[in-house]
């Protein structure tokens, strides 16, 4: 899937005559790299860290495509498949009725909290449980790439960008307050809403712990929840955004079923 993708970035770099980045370059060069290392059999441990840097490179590559996309091919409207289903702006009327700066500024730790999740998970499982770990690395894998094509081929708007709603991250703070330090961190690609990588991250979060003990599933239901709950309360997701990250989760689960319990075997 790596090189799958870095042959697709091959081609829209190409076809939108965007200058190769660092990030670009370096995940080609990880995909080869991956696949020389995992012939190595003195490096079984750096194998399996491999594909973590894989996935931030990864998205790291799409810088410059997806504002090269929209000038060119325009920008996915969720909004108007959000409004037909709920039938008004369910991120507008949440953000307003919640409102308040000390509720911004937690939400704020809070939306940031989905790229800790993961390496929290991916060192709590490793020790705790080596089955339920690759279950979720691959799981994990999958569900990125697959949100990266579709972010690809389908740059989609946030609720902020099209107006539907206020973008708390930046709008309602002074240079230099947590609001502008933080926003930098968390919000580095604009047009990639749908699906959501926070709802898929941290579904996958509850789903990893889940399967090495269900308590520690149980336990990390209120995180995941606040998280989906910041990204709308924010203005940065709509609810289909947030549905379509789930649905990407599950084809992730699925997939890591099926695939997990060879690898641990071998």
């Amino acid at each position: 899937m790596s090189v799958l993708y870095s042959s697709m970035l091959i081609s829209f770099y190409s076809l939108y005559g965007v200058i190769f980045t660092e990030y670009g370059f370096a995940v080609m060069f990880l995909s080869v790299l991956i696949c020389c290392i995992s012939a190595v059999r003195r490096f079984p441990r750096l194998r399996v860290w491999i594909p973590y840097i894989i996935i931030i490179f990864s998205y790291e590559a799409l810088g410059g495509v997806y504002r090269a996309a929209e000038s060119i091919r325009g920008v996915f409207q969720v909004f108007r498949l959000d409004h037909a289903i709920w039938g008004f702006n369910l991120t507008g009327v949440l953000q307003s009725t919640l409102f308040s700066n000390t509720f911004t500024e937690f939400m704020i730790w809070v939306y940031a909290l989905h790229l800790p999740l993961v390496v929290f998970s991916a060192v709590f499982l490793w020790y705790v449980s080596k089955s339920a770990y690759f279950k979720y690395l691959y799981s994990l894998v999958l569900v990125v790439l697959l949100a990266l094509f579709t972010f690809l081929v389908m740059p989609s708007a946030p609720p902020w960008y099209t107006g539907q709603a206020v973008n708390l991250l930046t709008s309602t703070s002074e240079s230099g307050s947590l609001y502008h330090s933080l926003s930098s961190v968390v919000e580095s690609d604009p047009l990639a809403a749908f699906p959501s990588l926070h709802a898929g991250l941290v579904i996958l979060f509850v789903y990893g712990l889940w399967s090495a003990r269900r308590i520690y599933g149980v336990l990390a239901i209120p995180i995941a929840g606040l998280v989906l709950l910041s990204t709308l309360y924010l203005g940065q997701h709509f609810m289909v955004d947030l549905i379509a990250g789930g649905i990407y989760s599950l084809s992730g689960i699925v997939f890591s079923q099926k695939l997990a319990p060879q690898i641990v075997r071998r």
